[in-house]
């Protein structure tokens, strides 16, 4: 079977958020600019036979995406220095391309509404020893929404392939979010609406939801009874409230972690620890709001969302000395290795982790 239009298509969307678009802002709109219209014409063959060398080894290449206050930063690497070369001049031919007018995928709207706002971004890429480095920025917030969405999008064209390459996908500056672009016969019931997001839109609305839940539950407490009715619940709940949200995501796992454990079971391991460290060393401004990365086996994704100490968080988290009689001998029954103690305001505690395993097809 003859793969090259996949692999046409999901280079394409793959190199636009890997730096492909790299020329400054303002340039100037016209025929072939947004993602409805416009010319473009076929790939030269040079092009072509970068693409089949760039993806002949996919599980060389590596992607981690940043998710900022006002864009995105993503990173494609590679350990093979002949790959790496060929994405960096790979990445050079197609920012000509772009910067002569012509977008890719005019048919999927997703696509058409992150070129209707090219011109309103920043696009910023550098090579790297062995890969590409990616930054998209922007003012307004729509552009800000529309760049995520694309970051979304180009992470699940690089992990699950043809299942995304061949659908349109749900924009974020529609009325109803997208969801009826998305399907040819209308809307579509609202399990499939759910499946039909990206792995990243989804992770995102799962890890709002176990902070919403478990955070209301906490609430409750705390006003009911202060930080000694709170970390009862706590103990109590925190699991079967993450594994009861779990339940209901259908192909994903949230869990907390720490490197300051108070509960065993949030435990980091070598991903998370590095996960944990990036967001640590992470600029304040633009703000980092979540980082998603492709597991170094090819077969996973993990999405982490950032948990920082707050006012009410402190009351359980913060200097033992701080704290009631009460509550440290609570600490000392419910915990009694807790090292989740001394934060000050502001600072990170842990993560919210959100794993999808991708399917691998077996070989013919």
């Amino acid at each position: 079977m003859n793969n090259t239009p996949n692999l046409l298509i999901t280079t394409l969307s793959l190199i636009l958020a890997s730096g492909t678009i790299c020329h400054a802002q303002g340039k100037g709109g016209g025929p072939g600019r947004g993602g409805r219209g416009g010319g473009g014409g076929g790939m030269p063959a040079d092009f072509q036979d970068k693409i089949h060398q760039l993806f002949a080894h996919p599980e060389k290449i590596k992607r981690t995406v940043d998710i900022t206050t006002d864009g995105y930063v993503a990173k494609t690497t590679t350990s093979d220095p002949e790959l790496a070369e060929v994405l960096q001049i790979h990445v050079k031919q197609m920012s000509g391309r772009l910067a002569e007018g012509s977008p890719v995928r005019r048919w999927d709207p997703a696509f058409g509404e992150f070129f209707d706002r090219y011109d309103k971004m920043n696009h910023t890429f550098k090579n790297l020893k062995r890969g590409i480095r990616a930054e998209v920025t922007a003012e307004d917030e729509e552009s800000v929404a529309a760049a995520h969405n694309h970051a979304y999008i180009i992470l699940d064209f690089s992990s699950q392939g043809e299942d995304q390459m061949h659908q349109p996908h749900r924009t974020v500056l529609d009325a109803d979010g997208g969801e009826a672009n998305r399907f040819h016969g209308g809307p579509p019931d609202a399990r499939a609406a759910a499946l039909a997001k990206t792995f990243g839109a989804r992770a995102k609305a799962a890890s709002g939801e176990l902070m919403k839940t478990l955070g209301g539950q906490l609430k409750a407490a705390m006003e009911a009874g202060g930080p000694e009715a709170a970390l009862p619940v706590c103990k109590a709940a925190a699991i079967p409230v993450t594994n009861a949200v779990t339940e209901g995501l259908e192909g994903l796992t949230i869990k907390r972690v720490t490197d300051r454990l108070r509960n065993p079971e949030n435990v980091a391991d070598k991903a998370d620890l590095r996960a944990l460290e990036h967001f640590k060393k992470a600029k304040a401004k633009p703000k980092l709001l979540a980082h998603l990365t492709t597991g170094t086996d090819g077969k996973t994704l993990r999405y982490y969302q950032p948990l920082f100490i707050n006012e009410t968080c402190l009351k359980c988290h913060g200097e033992r000395d701080a704290m009631s009689e009460k509550l440290r001998g609570l600490l000392d029954q419910f915990y009694p290795e807790d090292k989740a103690h001394g934060y000050a305001l502001g600072e990170l505690r842990g993560l919210i982790r959100v794993e999808q395993k991708l399917e691998v097809g077996e070989e013919e």
